[in-house]
């Protein structure tokens, strides 16, 4: 194109009803339905200098051949809600209202109900681990309860380490912090899981310890 597109001048270049559109797609897996919910891209800044054993040059150019900019590492927070042996099942919250990483993320309530999910109707949440990015999203910018109906599935060692008052005075603190915050709310609504157990028939848990010490996987 040789110069300006007339249409496309006239055009905002962020239009406020596109700002930050619905984001999430549906789609069967055998009878279940599964719908992936979106709470918002994660920024980590540079996530080369995250990544261990491995050297900035090598991940430089991996980066770059996917077409990734290779000083701000961006994780897409996918969250899946199942409809399951008549059960409606969340997989992890994202980061709830917390701007810890960025003022990107805590759409997963708006994208839900975008979607026809009533946070009000989930009967369960299955938590991979306690970290901020999963389990934030349990409650509200007043602390109350998102998902006041459902029973919460964690790994009874992740919990234990990071709700342990012990290590509020520790460099963990605001971890440990946001975790007593997110989850104390459900205390009386905990189920404590390990591998080979189902959260709901259908819904397996895989234990997968490393990332955090009672780090869950969950096979459907």
């Amino acid at each position: 194109i040789a110069g300006p597109s007339p249409v496309l001048a006239h055009v905002p270049t962020k239009p406020a009803a596109l700002a930050n559109p619905a984001a999430f797609y549906n789609f069967m897996h055998g009878d279940v339905q599964v719908t992936m919910v979106s709470d918002g891209p994660l920024g980590l800044g540079d996530g080369r200098k995250l990544i261990k054993d491995a050297r900035i040059e090598d991940l430089t150019a991996r980066l770059e051949a996917a077409f990734l900019p290779a000083d701000s590492m961006v994780l897409q927070q996918n969250i899946p809600v199942l409809k399951i042996g008549g059960k409606t099942v969340i997989v992890d919250t994202g980061m709830g209202a917390s701007k810890m990483f960025g003022d990107t993320t805590g759409r997963l309530v708006s994208n839900l109900k975008a979607a026809g999910v009533d946070p009000t109707t989930i009967d369960a949440v299955a938590l991979s681990h306690c970290h901020p990015d999963h389990a934030g999203g349990l409650v509200d910018a007043q602390g109350k309860a998102v998902f006041p109906f459902a029973q919460v599935h964690v790994n009874e060692a992740d919990y234990k380490f990071w709700t342990d008052e012990a290590k509020l005075s520790g460099d963990l603190k605001p971890f440990i912090e946001f975790a007593r915050n997110s989850l104390m709310p459900y205390k009386d609504k905990l189920t404590f899981i390990k591998g080979g157990q189902d959260v709901v028939p259908g819904l397996q848990a895989i234990d997968a310890p490393g990332h955090t010490v009672g780090h869950t996987i969950f096979m459907l």
